[in-house]
């Protein structure tokens, strides 16, 4: 980076050198710098990718009024490469203008940069750090309890949304299973498997970045009525709102000891059935492997806020509703996005 720097410095009309500037701070997620760097050259920008660079890096860094004035004065891309890339933009900002009204969008506002940003919904907000973390999870060591609190946040959300999946559909995984048949009897509908072109279905996943692409290639684009729900996620972090870094998350909860020294030690493998692996010995309800969690036919909101919507950044995230169109696992930055 700071050779970059003085070269741009020594020739300040080199637009290769700016652009290998740019490229360098987006891969390092400073939005900001980038921004701020092609403000000051913006004479140099053609309209593509240079002047959309200016504000897509504008809205990852939360300049809603820059990246509004860039974005309005772009004109249609000549190659169709950037097509997406262009739709992909006024998406995210006509998500920010109706967030908007209902959040601040200031730079503690995980969920509502969620939205705006990737059009999912975020269900749970980490409690710990939140003057630095803004919501986000460091680290997460999984419990039964925060599963059962995110299929409820789930069920809130599919309510207040008016969607009514008719299956949940489980992805090959062993935890994306043992959710699924959870967030199944939560509903109060049959589980089956996953397939891609099925309609009117609720996918669970416990952590999408555990899947190959092929699996995920299949969620990009999903048919009509078709929902996704990611319970712990490693999201990209395109408004940086703190100097955190990023953790992947503990798949499920499973056996484990705390020694006198030394930390956390993992225990045996859970190799119980998926379909009651939270189950005590010897209890007579059938299991799910979720203890507490009880079917509900209908979704009651009786007073209560639907509270889903999430946001993201460096760390873990919690119980994301995915509507159709949103790409999962996708990462808005860089420039190569078409």
């Amino acid at each position: 980076m700071p050779a970059l720097r003085e070269a741009l410095r020594l020739a300040p009309g080199a637009l290769p050198v700016l652009q290998e500037l740019v490229a360098a701070f987006e891969a390092e997620d400073r939005h900001t710098e980038a921004a701020e760097t092609l403000l000051r050259h913006e004479d140099l920008l053609e309209p593509w990718p240079g002047s959309y660079l200016l504000a897509y890096n504008s809205l990852l860094a939360g300049d809603l009024a820059t990246a509004r004035d860039r974005t309005a004065r772009l004109p249609e891309p000549a190659d169709s490469d950037w097509d997406w890339a262009h739709g992909r933009l006024r998406r995210m900002l006509r998500r920010a203008e109706a967030a908007a009204g209902a959040t601040p969008l200031d730079r503690t506002d995980l969920r509502g940069w969620q939205f705006a940003l990737t059009g999912t919904l975020l269900g749970t907000l980490s409690p710990y750090g939140f003057d630095v973390m803004a919501g986000r999870y460091g680290y997460l060591a999984d419990t039964h309890s925060g599963c059962h609190r995110g299929l409820d946040r789930l069920a809130i959300a599919l309510d207040a949304a008016g969607r009514r999946p008719t299956a949940v559909s489980a992805l090959p995984g062993r935890s994306d299973r043992i959710v699924a048949l959870a967030a199944a009897e939560l509903l109060g509908l049959p589980v089956e498997p996953y397939a891609p072109g099925r309609p009117d279905t609720l996918v669970v996943a416990y952590d999408l970045s555990a899947h190959e692409p092929e699996v995920l290639d299949g969620l990009r684009e999903r048919t009509p009525g078709q929902v996704l729900y990611e319970h712990a996620a490693s999201p990209p972090a395109p408004v940086r709102l703190g100097a955190v870094g990023r953790a992947a998350p503990r798949r499920r909860p499973r056996a484990g000891r705390h020694p006198a020294r030394g930390g956390h030690r993992p225990g045996h493998r859970d190799r119980r059935p998926v379909g009651r692996p939270g189950r005590r010995r010897g209890a007579g309800r059938r299991g799910h492997g979720l203890p507490g969690v009880r079917r509900r036919r209908r979704p009651a909101l009786a007073g209560r806020s639907p509270d889903t919507g999430r946001l993201h950044g460096a760390g873990v995230q919690r119980s994301v509703l995915i509507p159709r169109g949103c790409s999962p696992g996708s990462d808005p930055s860089g420039q190569g996005a078409t």
